[in-house]
């Protein structure tokens, strides 16, 4: 963008005065999309020279990035719904069985820290929005599966998930305030809660871990839930393209990590499912 004016001597004292307070203000804006800008100046003319990529190949990444996010939205709302078959079971039997209660109170977690990390107060403006959308949907469907094992717990049950509840309402209201009032940029916030939710995440999506272990010890899938595992394949690689569309390390990493252990789980069930099926095939 290249603008020129040509200055009288009476306006050349306003003008200089004008653009020492303005250039420096666009300048930051400029710097914050992730364009660069240069001044220049001569007795009679000044311009302001903007370099960056060009206007609609910045609009055709961000609506590459907004439909990944949108199809992310898709994956993600299929994961997280996928364990209403394993708690209508639950509902039906009054019981939770040998189901583990680890795997939604960590999505729990992972669904506040992400909600955090895309509000404005952390990302910059609404950049992050569809990672606000689902994660919000999912914080209401966890809590829900949560109340439901609880309610069907045993009396130790009980104790276990809410011992397993409370650090985790401690640590995401601790990592909320810090980022909130210890940090005032909206960079120091995303690498802190970004680096909190890393470690969240990660922690999530290795938690199935636990019903590998089980699936591999008594070779059965009953309790391995197989869209639990199945959605979670596509819902990390689409994350994975929506974190790399927008260079943001915190959403690419632990989808990074999600997608061989998700394909590691879908591996495990059809070993394991294809030797039920043939063991009943022989009784």
């Amino acid at each position: 963008m290249f603008a020129s004016t040509t200055k009288s001597p009476q306006a050349k004292g306003a003008a200089s005065k004008v653009r020492k307070l303005i250039i420096p203000v666009i300048h930051q804006k400029l710097l914050e999309i992730g364009y660069t800008a240069c001044e220049s100046s001569s007795q009679d003319h000044f311009f302001f020279l903007i370099q960056g990529p060009s206007f609609r190949v910045h609009c055709m990444g961000d609506r590459l990035r907004l439909a990944v996010g949108i199809m992310g939205n898709a994956a993600s709302l299929l994961l997280y719904s996928a364990p209403i078959l394993t708690f209508s079971t639950i509902i039906r039997k009054k019981s939770i069985q040998e189901f583990s209660c680890v795997p939604y109170i960590l999505a729990l977690f992972n669904c506040l820290l992400y909600t955090w990390y895309g509000l404005p107060i952390v990302s910059y403006r609404w950049e992050n929005f569809p990672v606000i959308t689902i994660n919000g949907l999912g914080i209401l469907l966890e809590l829900s599966f949560i109340l439901i094992y609880f309610w069907f717990s045993s009396p130790r049950g009980k104790v276990k998930v809410a011992a397993a509840v409370l650090p985790v309402i401690a640590v995401f209201s601790t990592t909320a305030l810090v980022s909130a009032f210890v940090f005032h940029d909206h960079r120091n916030r995303k690498a802190f809660v970004g680096s909190v939710g890393l470690v969240a995440s990660v922690a999530m999506y290795g938690s199935p871990l636990v019903a590998i272990k089980q699936v591999i010890e008594s070779k059965s899938v009953e309790f391995m839930p197989f869209y639990l595992s199945f959605f979670s394949v596509p819902c990390k690689f689409l994350w994975m393209a929506y974190g790399l569309l927008g260079h943001d390390l915190f959403i690419t990493s632990p989808n990074l990590v999600g997608c061989p252990l998700g394909i590691l789980q879908l591996l495990l069930y059809c070993k394991y499912k294809k030797r039920v099926i043939i063991a009943e095939e022989n009784k």
